[in-house]
């Protein structure tokens, strides 16, 4: 009950200081933002609702049209503290058509400029490995949504196995690139990082730097779990090898269908999950490469639908939609 009312305090005050910047703005009509699906955003949008602003916010990433584990996550979608939602792909908008708590519409604009130049072919390509692996392994501690059933201590011995049991039986180096925790759950070190510095073939990255700036210097992306560092790597067209768990943000059953055909999946949970991964990414790169293009049919209908179903431009359709509807 007290950590309610703090909660409730918090998003009052909020409001009321929104409400104060709003009264000398007397000709907005239209507010633009990113993703309200927090006290701050809620707090945001009801102030605009105050003033007659319309809210118009934009999807953050690729996670709730891919998982099946997802009810905790509905109350998060933005469309549910604004009047309008630009979203990626037509699987976002039947997404947010159906949540219980929507306000407003979604439209579909496509994914940003900052994802299309994820492809780009001028970036620096020089890299130390071909293969890298993009580590999805957050942990949890009391903090955000859990996606699954699977405790700290247990995605602690998975990524492990990961490292020791498929990562350092390649044939080949690997870069293991760690994923940015801005909000540390623990003090101590993930001991899962101790393991990559003490394997000869695994190149430790754990700079602040995105991943999205590094993709043009692999040639085979491994990574896993229905997340939105999936909707950055997939804009390279390079071959993807994607690992679903069953119990932590699994893909749905027909993203699930999607995914077999378009990309290469292998299911975490299967009891030869090791032995067929490094069996797979033991070949030759150019035999993956000649794997990968066979799937360029079934690639291509998956990014348009669970993706972005449109090219570069994003901000431009955006714009054309909000004088069509708004003014």
């Amino acid at each position: 009950i007290d950590f309610l009312a703090k909660e409730l305090y918090e998003f009052l005050n909020i409001k009321k200081n929104w409400i104060k910047q709003l009264e000398n703005q007397s000709n907005i009509e239209i507010a633009l933002i990113n993703s309200p699906g927090n006290i701050q955003g809620v707090a945001f949008y009801e102030a605009c609702k105050e003033k007659s602003i319309k809210v118009i916010s934009a999807q953050h990433g690729v996670t709730n049209e891919l998982m099946e584990l997802k009810n905790e996550w509905l109350v998060n979608h933005e469309v549910n503290a604004s009047d309008c939602c630009l979203v990626y792909n037509p699987a976002s908008y039947n997404e947010m058509k159906k949540s219980p708590y929507s306000i407003g519409n979604p439209f579909i604009v496509g994914m940003s400029n900052r994802h299309h130049r994820v492809g780009d072919n001028n970036l620096k390509k020089e890299g130390s490995t071909d293969i890298v692996y993009i580590s999805t392994n957050l942990y949890k501690g009391n903090l955000n949504y859990f996606g699954g059933y699977i405790n700290d201590f247990d995605r602690a011995k998975r990524e492990s196995n990961i490292v020791l049991k498929v990562l350092a039986k390649l044939p080949c180096k690997v870069r293991y690139k760690s994923y940015p925790e801005d909000t540390r759950r623990y003090v101590d070190k993930d001991p899962v990082l101790s393991e990559v510095e003490s394997t000869n073939n695994i190149e430790l990255f754990d700079s602040k730097i995105d991943m999205r700036y590094l993709l043009a210097q692999h040639k085979i992306i491994v990574t896993s779990l229905a997340t939105s560092t999936l909707g950055w790597v997939v804009q390279t067209k390079k071959p993807i090898v994607f690992i679903n768990w069953n119990d932590n943000c699994p893909l749905n059953d027909e993203a699930y269908r999607s995914f077999s055909k378009g990309l290469f999946l292998f299911d975490g949970n299967n009891k030869n999950f090791q032995k067929n991964l490094v069996q797979f990414l033991s070949q030759p790169v150019s035999n993956i490469e000649n794997l990968w293009r066979l799937k360029s049919d079934d690639f291509n209908q998956m990014l348009e639908y669970y993706f972005t179903c449109s090219s570069a431009g994003a901000g431009k359709r955006a714009a054309k939609m909000i004088n069509k509807e708004f003014f």
